[in-house]
């Protein structure tokens, strides 16, 4: 079976930035949502080219949710990646994230 095509749907991955990071990793990626995006995509490419299974195509959008407190709706999403701090992700929780997005 080849990998080079999936015909599944995309995994619909929203990436809540909880945070920002600091030193090398802001230099280098800017915020969470770019260094996650890119750890997910290369799993993917990693799991094709050493598995040669089919695996869906990812289409990872990132929400900072802490100074624009934009939040996806979730029926747009399949999974959701909280990233940073785990005081600001509890505060999520507590205020209802699971009925984000309207």
């Amino acid at each position: 079976m080849s990998s080079s095509s999936p015909t599944s749907s995309p995994l619909r991955i929203a990436i809540l930035e909880c945070d920002t990071p600091i030193g090398k990793t802001k230099e280098k990626y800017g915020g969470y949502g770019n260094l996650f995006k890119e750890l997910l995509h290369n799993g993917v490419n990693e799991v094709r080219e050493k598995d040669d299974i089919e695996v869906p195509e990812l289409d990872v959008r990132k929400y900072d949710v802490v100074n624009d407190e934009l939040y996806p709706r979730l029926e747009d999403v399949d999974a959701v990646l909280l990233s940073g701090s785990r005081e600001f992700c509890e505060t999520l929780f507590s205020l209802g994230l699971m009925g984000m997005g309207g």
